[in-house]
């Protein structure tokens, strides 16, 4: 939900059009794989989140307050930041949870969020 919300944010603040692109990109597939993982939710009787946590909140409400270069690479950092911390999250669970299907999406899903993780980094970099 979260990076939805950013991505949001991101791709109708960003001046950058690669900056823009990647918002739009993280509407999109984080928005792909929440569904998929609220269909699981569904299935097994689990109930998932329904508004973002505060340290998301206030990294919206941080991000919201700035503009143009620097609302550039302040989303890009925390992207980064936050990938970085999720491809962690995801490689510790492949090996923990024992669900099949919340085991397939995260298979099926670590990939992606690698990807974003690189484009991130990359994106940081052409910033700089």
């Amino acid at each position: 939900m979260g990076e939805v919300k950013l991505g949001e944010l991101a791709a109708s603040k960003a001046t950058n059009a690669d900056v823009k692109a990647f918002g739009q990109r993280m509407q999109t597939d984080h928005g792909k794989a929440g569904d998929e993982l609220k269909q699981w939710a569904t299935m097994k009787n689990v109930t998932l989140p329904a508004t973002l946590n505060a340290e998301m909140l206030k990294t919206y409400d941080e991000l919201s307050k700035k503009s143009g270069a620097a609302f550039d690479k302040a989303y890009m950092e925390d992207m980064v930041k936050d990938h970085d911390k999720d491809v962690g999250e995801f490689k510790d669970a492949q090996s923990k949870v024992k669900d099949p299907d919340l085991k397939a999406w995260i298979d099926k899903t670590l990939p992606v969020i690698e990807g974003h993780q690189t484009m991130a980094h990359d994106l940081v970099k052409k910033l700089k």
